[in-house]
């Protein structure tokens, strides 16, 4: 065997080993990722204590996004698609989201959110830090702003 076939060997090698992984840093998986990621996720707010609990659902291409009063039994639903509902969970608004991936990075693409200044600020591309069985944790520069925004998530089910 010459130096230029072995050469040839040891990259299939390597490129095998990088890319037969699901879960590999290299060339990650998109189907893997949206498998991962549609699952109803609930946001940890870091510090200070707060009046709701802001559920995430990644579902069939929509995000909805859900608030649960914590301290009262509001009966009076501010949500669009369930504003019918007398309870004290309000479907605050529904985008859409899209996973893309890059040689070394997971992004999802967020659109959509209109009912809530705060919320288009998520219309925006999110590059996904950590991704696991009970984890989220994505950044993004915010669609209006331009600042940085981060999220963290804990899986419900």
């Amino acid at each position: 065997m010459t130096l230029r076939n072995i050469s040839w060997i040891l990259l299939v090698a390597i490129a095998v080993t990088f890319t037969s992984c699901e879960d590999s840093f290299f060339l990650p998986s998109k189907k893997k990722y949206k498998k991962d990621l549609e699952h109803p996720w609930k946001r940890d707010f870091l510090g200070g204590q707060n009046t709701f609990q802001e559920n995430w659902e990644f579902k069939e291409g929509n995000l909805y996004l859900t608030r649960i009063e914590l301290l009262t039994n509001d009966t009076v639903d501010n949500g669009l698609p369930d504003g019918s509902q007398t309870d004290n969970v309000d479907t605050v608004d529904v985008g859409t989201y899209k996973v893309d991936t890059k040689i070394f990075n997971v992004f999802v693409r967020i659109g959509g959110f209109a009912t809530d200044t705060a919320l288009i600020e998520y219309n925006t591309k999110w590059t996904v830090i950590e991704l696991d069985k009970s984890g989220l944790y994505f950044v993004a520069d915010g669609a209006v702003s331009g600042t940085v925004i981060q999220r963290e998530f804990e899986r419900l089910d």
